[in-house]
C-alpha cells in the first residue's frame, strides 16, 4: 500500500508559530508563503494562511549561487520562489 503527501491548500496559524515554522513544515521557502499571502507583519493564531502547492527540492542558497545556476533562467526561479530575491542562506526552491 502507498501512502500519497497531501498538501492542504489552506493552514491555521497556531499560537506563536512563525512563517520560518510554518514554511518548514510543508517545506517551502519562506518567500513562498510571504509572496502568496501578502505578509507585511508578523503571523497571529487563528490566522489562515494559503499554502502553495509548489514542488521542488528545498535548499539553502551558497555564496556565488545564482538563479540561473538554480533554476535555469531568473523567470523559472522567481516564478517558483514567489520573489526575485537571492542570498546565502536563503531557502528556495530547486
Amino acid at each position: 500500500m502507498m501512502l500519497k503527501t497531501v498538501i492542504p491548500g489552506f493552514y491555521k496559524v497556531k499560537k506563536g508559530q512563525t512563517v520560518k515554522d510554518v514554511a518548514a513544515a510543508f517545506s517551502l521557502p519562506e518567500s513562498a508563503l510571504v509572496g502568496c499571502n501578502g505578509l507585511r507583519r508578523e503571523l497571529y493564531e487563528g490566522q489562515i494562511l494559503r499554502v502553495p502547492a509548489l514542488r521542488g527540492n528545498l535548499y539553502t542558497v551558497c555564496a556565488g549561487d545564482t538563479k540561473t545556476l538554480l533554476s535555469g533562467s531568473d523567470e523559472n526561479f522567481e516564478r517558483k520562489n514567489m520573489t526575485g530575491l537571492l542570498y546565502p542562506g536563503m531557502k528556495v526552491l530547486l
